[in-house]
């Protein structure tokens, strides 16, 4: 194993480790719960979609052929280095090796990759799922199409209209969200242990069978039109999708998540069936299975998208970015303004760059926490601002590099 992947490894179990202290709040509400198997499940998603953190695994498993199921068992770990047995619970030191939890994962013939992480610590269960496709893959004069696809998703099935599956979600304590990114969509339902067939049962009716519907096309239409001109308003966002739009021009990531005005109009019902029939496929697709769960609800879950029929999805294609040549300065006046957004930056690194993990601990040196050194500079000695970070983006392009802050007209210059 390679030093960057045994870095890669250590701060992949410094996400569990935070986590696990949250674990023992038994007292806190249903909210501390779901977030930290929101987080939980978000961690592993995100190492299984990258090659390079999938690489820190014990060995690397092959989408399986001739219509057969693979089944592995892992425990992400960084004691075998030292020769020392990994621990199947949470993140633990022995011998002053750290250990992940145990999973299993298991790739079903259809594609669709499927990562069980059982924890018994809190009865809470959670089925996540990363379609590896996001706004990257919105036709040309079409941004939004996917963020309006995985709106519509809870919104009707094939068996309940929008209200009955609200209804039903409401009445168990399960709660269902959908987030479209440039990389990829991300669809997440919890509830408690108690109530886990019927959140499997919700789970896979909303993503097999969505109906789609023109009363919902039109409804969610509405709303994304109606965030669109709040957009403005809102001068962190809006500097954001500026800057966005400045630094990558017609490439993908120029585009609003939420798309344009011309856009979301533009969108017919053929274009959001069309789009989730290319890009919802299992073999596109990541499933996260994070909690209390019984061998019973494993095989259930496998059952439940074994039908989902796979079809090949061609790897994204990027177009090249342009370069910036010198020093660019962009000013967008907005009048009635008493304070200025100011971002500075430009094109970063890509998510599997081998740098990732080492620019991200960099970073927050510089500005990826409360306490950095333009915190310090500018926010603490100089007065300038309550809030200044930066970020590396890191996406399947080049994301961007970015140093965000604001501060009073005056003192802008």
């Amino acid at each position: 194993m390679s030093p960057n992947s045994i870095f890669k490894l250590e701060m992949l179990s410094e996400t569990f480790e935070r986590l696990s202290p949250l674990k023992n709040l038994r007292s806190r509400k249903d909210s501390v719960k779901k977030i930290i198997y929101e987080r939980l499940c978000h961690a592993v998603l995100m190492t299984f979609s990258c090659p390079l953190l999938l690489s820190c695994a014990s060995h690397e498993t092959a989408i399986p052929k001739n219509n057969s199921a693979v089944t592995t068992s892992h425990a992400l770990t960084t004691s075998s280095l030292a020769g020392t047995k990994a621990n199947s619970g949470a993140g633990t030191l022995n011998g002053g090796a750290q250990s992940l939890r145990h999973y299993d994962e298991k790739i079903l013939p259809n594609g669709l990759r499927i990562v069980f992480v059982p924890d018994e610590a809190l009865p809470y269960f959670t089925l996540s799922m990363l379609i590896q496709s996001g706004s990257e893959r919105d036709p040309d004069k079409l941004a939004g199409l996917t963020q309006m696809v995985a709106e519509l998703l809870d919104k009707g099935s094939d068996k309940r209209k929008a209200p009955e599956i609200a209804q039903d979600l409401a009445q168990m304590g399960a709660d269902f969200s959908a987030h479209a990114g440039f990389d990829f969509v991300h669809l997440n339902l919890s509830g408690l242990s108690s109530k886990s067939d019927k959140v499997l049962e919700n789970f896979a009716e909303i993503v097999l069978q969505p109906a789609f519907s023109n009363g919902e096309i039109e409804r969610t239409r509405k709303q994304m039109l109606a965030q669109i001109e709040r957009r403005v308003d809102n001068a962190e966002n809006f500097a954001g999708v500026a800057f966005d739009e400045y630094i990558y021009g017609a490439h993908p990531y120029g585009h609003p998540l939420s798309g344009t005005r011309e856009t979301i109009q533009a969108i017919k019902k053929r274009n959001v069936i069309q789009q989730y029939l290319r890009f919802y496929r299992p073999e596109n697709a990541i499933l996260a299975v994070v909690g209390k769960f019984t061998p019973d609800m494993r095989s259930k879950i496998e059952a439940a998208f074994s039908s989902w029929q796979k079809r090949d999805v061609a790897p994204m294609e990027f177009q090249a970015i342009a370069p910036t040549n010198g020093l660019q300065i962009q000013v967008v006046d907005k009048p009635g303004s008493v304070q200025a957004q100011i971002r500075i930056g430009g094109v970063g690194i890509k998510r599997a760059d081998p740098d990732f993990l080492p620019l991200r601990v960099a970073n927050t040196i510089l500005g990826g926490a409360f306490s950095s050194r333009l915190g310090d500079r500018v926010r603490i000695k100089l007065g300038l601002t309550y809030s200044i970070s930066s970020e590396f983006d890191a996406r399947g392009d080049y994301g961007p590099f970015q140093i965000a802050t604001f501060t009073k007209n005056a003192t802008t210059g």
